[in-house]
């Protein structure tokens, strides 16, 4: 290059300046370098002369074109002297862009910017995989990761011989790419980068095309054999590389057990080719054992795939336990059953007495899995007990056992009581077992034995007698009331016998009676408490139940059952309703209702229209709550083009309905209106109401009548100053004289009457001359704005 120079290990850049006037460069400003990495000495020279010495520099120093410079300073790497930079060994990392500054001492300024690229044979910056594996199905790349500067140029080696561009696959500079790879792509491929100051070659990649696996033979996803059959599966795959072929078995996913070939149990055998792999498992005889999950796997380098499938091994049930022909047990003992089976599926077993199936489960007789438990053993056990063990293949029957309970036990066992209603009839009957010797059967009434017999039981004094072993309750009467017992006893014996004790309670059913009745109606005050009383006699005693509409009722956050009482806490709307308390014994059932009524604050709404200087409220008692709605309640502000605030006004009704007119209202205001009513209970939920008056041209009253007017004035007029009032008093007093006449002749004009008029002139004369609003100083009404019921008939009325 002419604008540099290279001497041996030196480089020197000089810019010489010619003589002119003010502060001079000798070249351009602007020059760009490429230097080799390792230069010994790299040194730039600024020259610049001014008529205004002395002449100062300074350097700076940024990456990029675009980056903010830095200022630089000498260090062990680079040295400043005026306007002269040395860089001692060149880096890579020394390229960018160094700006010297000259300035003169009149405060000129002019630049030299040296643009430095460092250049650097051809460089790896990561190594390159060792193996790289394609599919026809996949797009694959190598890349060869290499820098230098100047940028080098890249050539492709396949197995050491420069790669030509060819079908399925595409070099683009530092990669190169594989779409559907096939065998003769298979090779090792090197990268060779060169530029002017060098060349690398990489390290091998070897390729590996796969064809992926093919199951060509597997076994069925389920498989169904007995115990005993042999069972032969074929695995047979293709693929490149040849995969390699395991075989696992399961009972659980995550423990696996991996066959190993010419293991005994199972056989396994392998037959592998370039391409394909074959293999064999075999049982000579299955057993139980051999049930589970099943995999072929075929593994190929990175990818895997595999064929599930499931065995089932049958076996028909086989019950071991041993079950003998007859069993002894004394009364009171505990005694259990065992049924051991054997099968596949596992078989279900159901216990068996007397040729029927036992149901129970639960308290003195338990059953699991194959175990019969009985507790304590009673007279009622005896029988002939067996089991039956049975799978989706078979069923079988075990042998049968006689279960004998030795010691005196009842046979049949009356109740422990008994309730009938008076003039019905019962028989007990009463029989033990369990003894060699003969059992006698006494039957008592309160400890005194019944001796009488009846000959003829139709006769109306037979009520109570023993026929044989049975006890027979003919037409009972309140007499016969009592506790009854049966007493089986052993006759013969010459120790003490052995004696079995039954009691039975007889009780003659009473139907219920109310003790008093409910109200038709009973009132219940809204958020109020009430407490309903019910209240029954009978025998047994008879429960009391409450329903309301034909649901029976139970507690919730305000609402309590409490036998006989039904207790309200905070009564709502919603209780209302009719109530029905139910008492019931075994001898029959009673009920009574009562309507419960809610008292409650009325509902109402209401609507408003906005006039001129007026405006209609129309108001509406939509359901008086139980009591009569007795006042009108409204709250009225305006809220445009100014604020004031509330004046609340309280009006007596007595009708469902009406409408009320509100006067002296300014023009073009909107207003605020709260309506609602009140009975002796509360007040409804309040009507919020929004309305606008209309501007005074051409108005006209829709309604006659007397009409008292006032004005809401703005809370400031409360401070005017005394001195001003005392000033302009003299022209009040005139403008008053003018409203009078001008209000008398208006008044004269749309209402006729003499009386309204002198009052509208006393009630403006008090307002302007007050210079005060009273609702603004506490007063609960605004004086003069009062509600009028407007009549069809024109009048109206307070």
């Amino acid at each position: 290059m002419e604008s540099r120079i290279l001497l041996s290990c030196f480089f020197v850049i000089q810019l010489f300046a010619g003589a002119a006037s003010g502060l001079m460069l000798s070249t351009d400003r602007e020059h760009s370098f490429t230097i080799l990495s390792g230069t010994r000495t790299v040194q730039f020279t600024c020259p610049a002369t001014s008529t205004a010495p002395p002449v100062t520099f300074r350097w700076f120093y940024k990456r990029f074109p675009a980056d903010v410079q830095v200022e630089l300073a000498s260090n062990i790497h680079q040295t400043i002297s005026g306007n002269t930079m040395i860089i001692d060994q060149l880096r890579k990392t020394d390229k960018g862009v160094f700006v010297v500054e000259a300035m003169d001492a009149a405060l000129q300024k002019k630049s030299c910017n040296f643009s430095l690229k460092v250049a650097y044979p051809p460089t790896f910056t990561a190594p390159l995989p060792p193996d790289r594996t394609a599919t026809d199905q996949t797009v694959t790349s190598i890349t060869c990761p290499v820098t230098g500067v100047p940028e080098p140029t890249t050539t492709w080696l396949k197995d050491g011989a420069v790669l030509a561009p060819g079908t399925g696959f595409t070099i683009n500079g530092t990669e190169i790419m594989f779409t559907g790879a096939t065998r003769l792509d298979e090779g090792s491929y090197q990268c060779n980068a060169t530029n002017h100051y060098g060349s690398v070659i990489s390290t091998p990649v070897r390729l590996t095309v796969i064809e992926e696996v093919v199951f060509i033979a597997a076994p069925n996803s389920v498989v169904y054999l007995s115990v005993g059959e042999p069972a032969v599966f074929m695995c047979n795959v293709t693929g490149h590389p040849a995969p390699t072929l395991e075989w696992h078995k399961t009972f659980f996913p995550e423990d696996p057990v991996r066959f190993l070939p010419n293991g005994t149990r199972p056989q396994v055998s392998i037959i592998s080719g370039p391409d394909y792999t074959y293999s064999e498992l075999s049982y000579p005889s299955v057993t139980v054992t051999d049930h589970g999950l099943y995999e072929c796997r075929a593994d190929q380098l990175t990818l895997s795939k595999s064929r599930l499938f499931e065995l089932f091994i049958s076996a028909k049930p086989v019950i071991f336990s041993v079950h003998p022909p007859e069993v002894n047990v004394l009364l009171g003992n505990p005694y259990t059953f065992i049924c051991n089976a054997t099968g596949h599926p596992q078989p279900d077993i159901t216990w068996y007495k007397n040729g029927l199936e036992i149901m129970t489960s639960a308290g003195r007789i338990q059953m699991s899995r194959g175990v019969l438990k009985i507790l304590k053993v009673e007279g009622l056990d005896s029988g002939q007990y067996s089991c039956h063990a049975s799978n989706s293949i078979a069923q079988v029957d075990s042998n049968v056992t006689d279960f004998f309970v030795q010691g005196l036990y009842f046979t049949k066992q009356p109740p422990t009581e008994v309730l009938l209603h008076a003039g019905e009839s019962m028989v007990l009957n009463c029989s033990a077992a369990g003894s060699k010797f003969t059992i006698d059967i006494t039957w008592f009434k309160n400890s005194v034995k019944i001796k009488e017999t009846c000959a003829n039981p139709r006769r109306d004094s037979c009520h109570v007698y023993v026929n044989g072993t049975d006890l027979h309750l003919a037409k009972i009467r309140g007499q016969d009331i009592g506790n009854f017992t049966c007493q089986a006893k052993e006759v013969g014996v010459q120790l003490e016998p052995h004696v079995l004790v039954t009691k039975t309670q007889l009780i003659i059913l009473e139907v219920p009676k109310f003790d008093s009745l409910l109200p038709a109606v009973t009132l219940g005050k809204y958020r109020g408490d009430l407490d309903m009383i019910c209240q029954a006699t009978g025998v047994p005693t008879p429960t009391i139940r409450w329903f309301k509409d034909g649901f029976e009722l139970g507690n919730d956050y305000h609402r309590k059952v409490n036998g006989s009482r039904l207790v309200f806490v905070n009564l709502v709307a919603t209780d209302r309703g009719t109530y029905v308390c139910v008492a019931e014994n075994q001898g029959g059932e009673k009920q009574q209702q009562t309507n419960l009524t809610i008292i409650t604050p009325p509902m109402s709404n209401a609507t408003v229209a906005g006039g001129y200087s007026y405006a209609i409220v129309r108001w509406e008692v939509l359901h008086h709550g139980g009591r009569n709605a007795t006042k009108l309640e409204m709250e009225l502000r305006e809220v445009s083009p100014r604020t004031t605030r509330w004046v609340s006004i309280s009006v007596n009704i007595s009708n469902s309905q009406g409408q009320y007119v509100l006067q002296g209202l300014d023009y073009n205001a909107t207003y605020e209106l709260n309506v609602w009513t009140r009975n002796a209970i509360g007040d409804s939920d309040p009507t919020p109401l929004k309305f606008s008056t209309l501007s005074p041209a051409h108005e006209t009253s829709p309604y006659g009548g007397t009409n008292k007017t006032v004005r809401i004035h703005n809370d400031h007029s409360d401070y005017a100053s005394i001195a001003v009032v005392g000033v302009i008093g003299v022209i009040v007093i005139i403008v008053v004289i003018a409203v009078f006449v001008l209000v008398a002749r208006y008044r004269r004009i749309y209402y006729g009457n003499g009386e309204d008029n002198q009052s509208l002139v006393n009630n403006l004369h008090e307002s302007i001359s007050s210079h005060s609003n009273p609702v603004y100083n506490g007063a609960s009404h605004a004086n003069g704005l009062e509600l009028h019921d407007i009549k069809l008939n024109g009048e109206t009325t307070k």
